[in-house]
């Protein structure tokens, strides 16, 4: 650990976080989990169908892009999206939200589907202090919630 960063200065950032993101961006996704005990799969791990838990409203920071890949197929455009969600470590934990890939995230009036999900933005340069999730997601096809 750097000799001028203490836990302190550690608490102070993190809370300039928590204010900036929930008091000035205030962004807000629905997440919804996968009730996995419930999904029937096959044995390749697919499932038609899947049951879904309650949705959570989470503060993030949102990055969306503009349409990635737009394709004509025979029964209209099938157009998809790409979405990176960070999520604040500790507000994360502290609520008991478990993330997992393949969950879906509901933002505006598109459905992503959750397909990484990593430890990110660490402070100071310190890989042991970290206060984001990331959460890349793609646009699902079919209206799922």
């Amino acid at each position: 650990m750097p000799i001028f960063w203490t836990d302190k200065e550690l608490e102070f950032f993190k809370g300039l976080n928590d204010e900036i993101i929930k008091n000035v961006i205030s962004h807000k996704v629905l997440l919804y989990r996968v009730k996995r005990e419930e999904t029937k799969e096959n044995i390749y791990g697919e499932s038609e169908s899947k049951k879904l838990e309650k949705p959570i409203e989470v503060y993030a920071l949102v990055d969306i892009q503009n349409k990635v890949e737009q394709n004509n197929t025979l029964y209209g455009i099938n157009t998809k999206y790409n979405l990176t969600c960070y999520f604040q470590k500790d507000y994360i934990i502290e609520n008991n939200i478990n993330i997992n890939i393949g969950d879906f995230i509901k933002y505006g009036n598109i459905v992503y589907e959750i397909s990484s999900y990593e430890e990110t933005k660490f402070v100071f340069g310190m890989p042991t202090k970290s206060i984001m999730f990331k959460c890349d997601c793609v646009s699902t096809r079919e209206n799922i919630i």
